[in-house]
């Protein structure tokens, strides 16, 4: 985020959507933001996803859409067009199959690998 609006953006929408936010200014004084997404993406593995201005109408549908607890990882599996790793999709709350689907049609089919070690239930 390179100006102090885009800043103000991001900073209303975390506290609108209660969102926690790992924070860091880099070398050349940019502000960054990010959602922590450990182990939802890649088996045994810390992540996270910066949060932009422009990402701001996605991260408001990915609430509407994903509920209070899980619209965060909805919201960096649209951003990513890609899927949940598959120990993490069937592990996690899916019992709402719409909620699953939303999961599920954010990226395509993952092969089976070190960091999406298991096939989805």
């Amino acid at each position: 985020m390179k100006t102090i609006d885009e800043v103000k953006a991001v900073v209303r929408a975390a506290f609108e959507h209660d969102i926690d936010l790992f924070w860091s200014v880099d070398e050349n004084d940019e502000v960054r933001a990010a959602i922590v997404v450990n182990d939802v993406f890649f088996w045994g593995c810390s992540d996270c996803e910066d949060v932009e201005v422009e990402d701001l109408p996605m991260l408001n549908q990915a609430m509407k859409d994903g509920g209070y607890i899980l619209w965060k990882y909805l919201f960096v599996c649209r951003k990513r067009k890609m899927r949940p790793q598959g120990a993490w999709i069937n592990g996690t709350l899916f019992n709402d199959n719409v909620l699953r689907q939303h999961f599920l049609d954010a990226g395509p089919v993952r092969e089976i690998d070190v960091g999406n070690p298991k096939e989805l239930e």
